[in-house]
C-alpha cells in the first residue's frame, strides 16, 4: 500500500469511526439526515473517504442509502434489540460456566474493579462512561474465557450493545440493577458455582432486555434533523 492509498484509508477510518460514535451517543439521531459533503468539511477531508465510511455503515446497518436524498441513520427496531439478545443469551451463560473453575483471583480482583469504577458513575449524566464498562466487564470475561472466537464474535457485538444502552440512560433504577446483578455473577465465580454464575447471567440479560425493548418501543423514530 503507497503513502496516498495509506492516508484514504486512514481518513475512511477517522471518518467511520467518528460518525459511528455520533450516532452511539445520539450526536447524530436516528432519523437524521447525513450530508456528506457539510461532514467532509467538518472533518476536513475530502468527500471520498466519508462516501467509502458511510458504505461501510450502511453494510452494517447503520444507515440507510435514499437514492436522491443522501444518507439517513436507521434507527434501532424492537427486532433488532431481540435479535441481539436472543444472541447474548446463547453466549454469555456459557461464558461464565466456562470460567468457573478457571479464572484467577487476579482477575476476580479486575472484576471487582470494574465493579467499584462503574459505582462510581452510576448516574444519568454519566450513562455513556456508565455503559461503556458494561461492555468492559461483559467483554472481559468473554476474554478469560480462552475461547477466541467467541471473543471475536462478541467484539463485534460490542458497538451495537453500546448504542442499545444508550436507550437506559435516563433510567436510574437500572443503573443501580445492573450493579446488583454484575455483583451476582462475580460473587457466583468467586464461590465457583457454576449454575448460579450461569443463572445470575441469565437474569441480567433477561432483566436487560426487557428495560432496553420497553425504551426503544416508546421512542419516536426517523424525526431527525439534517447533518
Amino acid at each position: 500500500m503507497d503513502s496516498v492509498e495509506k492516508r484514504t484509508s486512514s481518513r475512511r477510518e477517522e471518518a467511520y469511526n467518528q460518525l459511528k460514535q455520533a450516532i452511539i451517543d445520539k450526536s447524530i439521531a436516528p432519523g437524521d439526515m447525513v450530508n456528506e459533503r457539510r461532514l467532509a468539511q467538518t472533518l476536513g477531508i475530502s468527500r471520498t473517504p466519508v462516501r467509502e465510511a458511510l458504505q461501510m455503515l450502511e453494510a452494517e446497518r447503520w444507515v440507510t442509502v435514499l437514492p436522491w436524498r443522501g444518507v439517513v441513520v436507521r434507527p434501532v427496531t424492537p427486532e433488532e434489540v431481540d435479535e441481539v439478545f436472543q444472541l447474548r443469551l446463547v453466549l454469555e451463560p456459557v461464558v461464565v460456566e466456562m470460567l468457573v473453575g478457571r479464572i484467577s483471583r487476579a482477575e476476580l480482583y479486575s472484576l471487582d474493579e470494574l465493579l467499584r469504577r462503574q459505582a462510581r458513575i452510576a448516574s444519568p449524566d454519566q450513562g455513556g462512561q456508565f455503559i461503556a464498562i458494561d461492555q468492559e466487564f461483559h467483554l472481559y470475561l468473554a476474554e478469560k474465557s480462552g475461547n477466541a472466537r467467541l471473543l471475536s464474535f462478541m467484539t463485534q457485538l460490542r458497538d451495537i450493545h453500546l448504542r442499545l444502552g444508550v436507550e437506559t440512560v435516563g433510567n436510574l433504577n437500572r443503573f443501580e440493577a445492573t450493579l446488583k446483578e454484575h455483583r451476582a455473577v462475580v460473587d457466583a465465580l468467586k464461590e465457583g458455582n457454576a449454575m448460579a454464575a450461569k443463572q445470575a447471567m441469565l437474569y441480567h440479560i433477561v432483566h436487560t432486555h426487557e428495560a432496553i425493548s420497553s425504551r426503544v418501543k416508546k421512542t419516536p423514530q426517523n424525526q431527525g434533523d439534517a447533518l
